[in-house]
């Protein structure tokens, strides 16, 4: 299994990861009311979002991916939240070694 961070290119995994967990045990999640459109239309544009050069909590670089022969595993993520990582004592993100290069567990 390779843990790394996620890429652009993983766009449309972390796309269907969001869109997954904000629906939760109900079939519409945030996105969906807010948009109001088909999920397909949902996906790619949490997909644009991920990838987009502005970075949001929703961005490629706040996610990691797990993988195993190259096929991405389920949900392998993590939000980042500062104010509660603060309480407990996690280290920020700037703080820790980047995950530029593929690890291998």
């Amino acid at each position: 299994m390779t843990i790394r961070s996620a890429r652009p290119e993983d766009a449309d995994f972390i796309a269907q990861t969001i869109l997954s967990s904000q629906r939760g045990y109900r079939p519409r999640g945030w996105f969906d009311v807010a948009l109001g459109w088909p999920e397909t239309q949902c996906r790619e544009f949490i997909a644009r979002v991920a990838a987009a050069r502005a970075v949001s909590m929703w961005h490629v670089s706040q996610f990691l991916v797990a993988e195993i022969e190259v096929r991405l595993l389920p949900p392998c993520v993590r939000y980042r939240r500062p104010a509660r990582d603060q309480r407990l004592g996690v280290r920020s993100r700037k703080s820790q070694p980047r995950l530029d290069s593929p690890r291998e567990s």
